[in-house]
């Protein structure tokens, strides 16, 4: 029984199974929001505003970086932070209205006045998760600076001995509210761009494979301008099928999910571009390596797929800094996110991420003609 080569692969093979799915589990089990950022917009030309923001930045200061949860940027205007977020910067952000000293002075003197108050703003599609988690830290940060300013202002009022009447004193328990607006709310196409990673990757990994078999021809081979023009064909059906997929792909989706796009010649474009850049990465490293290559994608697969549903700030700070800029399926999550909820042109940051992936797969596959392997061959 020993001597049967299967056991000795089903032990090795329950050893290495057993390690990669749990490895895979490590970004989901450490996950911790870190260095997340966000902005502050301070319009209030008073002292008040002004105290709020340093009140934040010290607290911010105090922390130690590896433990800072929120990571503060000072933004000129509302108008302007509404643009970033529309680019994807922020997270959230908080708004001091011009306002606000103005309402802070009369709170006390006018029974009648409104409280003073701080405008959140939060990023929703940017990530719902992190986003929610966002907005609780915002409003627990804007009640524990209301209670700061109510526990001055009792005090000094105690010093002066000044009675206060009933309206005052109910207003003085939250002397600061908060107007939270969301941007770029989860609509019906919530999570629609995760939707196209598994089928856009997967179908491309599996026609990389049969076309390498279709195009398979070792024992022909004339000289190595012979095996390049075989390989520009290879290239150009491959484009060929890539279009198939991207336009299907989002055809599919319409029609058995149920999504409706405003734009779906430009999301079935880009999904073809992903496409072929992921057929001609696949199949650069299946002419170098053969099948297992394929093996080493579906893994790839398995270790993406927590990466690409978790916000970069709640990763690891391994896999945030030197793993995920590294996939090649980020630029199809990040670039299908871009242009389902934040309006972007089919030419993005994402495109261009994939252009390089499908640049460098092209320089692999051309460059395996010159390989060891193609020698050999062209010699017999």
């Amino acid at each position: 029984m020993f001597k049967n080569k299967y056991l000795g692969f089903t032990i090795v093979a329950s050893i290495i199974l057993t390690l990669v799915m749990v490895s895979v589990q490590i970004p989901y089990a450490k996950s911790k929001p870190r260095d997340v950022p966000v902005a502050i917009v301070n319009e209030d030309a008073g002292a008040m505003g002004s105290k709020v923001v340093n009140q934040i930045e010290s607290t911010t200061n105090k922390t130690k970086k590896s433990d800072r949860v929120l990571n503060w940027h000072e933004v000129s205007s509302e108008s302007a932070v509404k643009k970033s977020m529309d680019k994807q910067h922020y997270y959230g952000a908080l708004v001091i209205p011009k306002d606000f000293s103005q309402k802070m002075a009369t709170l006390i003197k006018n029974p009648k006045s409104t409280a003073a108050n701080i405008d959140i703003l939060i990023n929703q599609q940017k990530n719902s998760t992190l986003a929610t988690s966002v907005q609780t830290i915002m409003t627990t940060m804007v009640n524990k600076i209301g209670a700061g300013l109510r526990g001055q202002i009792v005090g000094n009022l105690e010093k002066a001995h000044a009675s206060l009447p009933a309206a005052t004193v109910n207003k003085l328990a939250n002397p600061i509210t908060t107007k939270v607006t969301v941007t770029h709310k989860y609509s019906k196409l919530a999570s629609a761009n995760s939707v196209f990673f598994q089928p856009i990757w997967l179908t491309s990994l599996v026609s990389s494979l049969l076309l390498y078999f279709a195009f398979k021809d070792k024992n022909k081979w004339r000289s190595r301008l012979h095996i390049v023009t075989h390989k520009t064909g290879f290239m150009v059906i491959a484009a060929v099928v890539a279009s198939a997929i991207g336009f299907l792909t989002t055809g599919y989706v319409t029609w058995i999910l149920g999504y409706n796009f405003s734009n779906p010649m430009v999301i079935g474009s880009f999904m073809a571009i992903a496409s072929f850049a992921f057929i001609m990465l696949f199949s650069g490293f299946i002419a170098w390596l053969g099948f297992p290559a394929i093996i080493l994608f579906v893994l790839l697969l398995f270790f993406s797929i927590p990466l690409m549903s978790l916000a970069p700030q709640l990763l690891p700070s391994f896999y945030q800094h030197y793993i995920l800029p590294w996939l090649p399926m980020r630029f199809l999550f990040d670039g299908a996110k871009s242009l389902l909820f934040y309006h972007a042109n089919l030419w993005n940051s994402a495109t261009s991420g994939l252009i390089i992936v499908m640049v460098t797969g092209m320089a692999v596959f051309f460059l395996e003609t010159f390989s060891p392997k193609k020698s050999r061959q062209l010699n017999n």
